[in-house]
């Protein structure tokens, strides 16, 4: 009878640490549902025109050379005001008003920790707990959880990367 890996080539240790590294850091991000995001007492909202396809729980940055509003910062200072400025409210195309929060209370769409504090997230365009960011994260403060449904929005982007 012949093995069964007869033909496996075990990896080496540079690929076995190559295929660590390429898995993502961050795993807990909130899944959001866009039509559940909703105002909650003393939600206060702002509009803008959006400058790419926006879903609603984004968290949103202002474009500096045209001042659309979008969901994706890469921090070049040429192109974004790198502050988060906001909760989408609404979706919308480029193009379109949007709508989004800036402060008070709002239904985030997605299961939330009882007092658990929320960032932006180390992913592109996503809302995550403090504690999962990684150390090479920008670290902005969007609000904290007082039910599984409510955050409190609170935004503070302090321009420290997280430690």
């Amino acid at each position: 009878m012949k093995p069964i890996f007869e033909n496996f080539a075990y990896p080496t240790d540079e690929e076995v640490i190559d295929a660590i590294l390429s898995v993502p850091e961050h795993f807990a991000d909130l899944a959001i549902t866009a039509a559940n995001v909703v105002p909650g007492v003393g939600a206060q909202t702002q509009t803008g025109i959006a400058g790419e396809t926006i879903t609603a729980g984004q968290p949103l940055y202002i474009k500096a050379s045209d001042a659309n509003m979008l969901w994706r910062c890469d921090n070049d200072a040429d192109v974004f005001t790198p502050v988060c400025v906001g909760i989408a409210a609404v979706g919308g195309s480029r193009g379109q008003k949007i709508l989004y929060y800036t402060t008070g209370s709002i239904n985030l769409g997605a299961t939330l920790v009882v007092g658990e504090t929320y960032v932006v997230s180390g992913n592109v365009g996503m809302i995550a707990p403090v504690g999962d960011l990684s150390p090479a994260d920008s670290l902005t403060y969007l609000g904290y959880a007082t039910t599984t449904a409510l955050i409190t929005l609170n935004i503070l982007p302090t321009g420290v990367l997280h430690g």
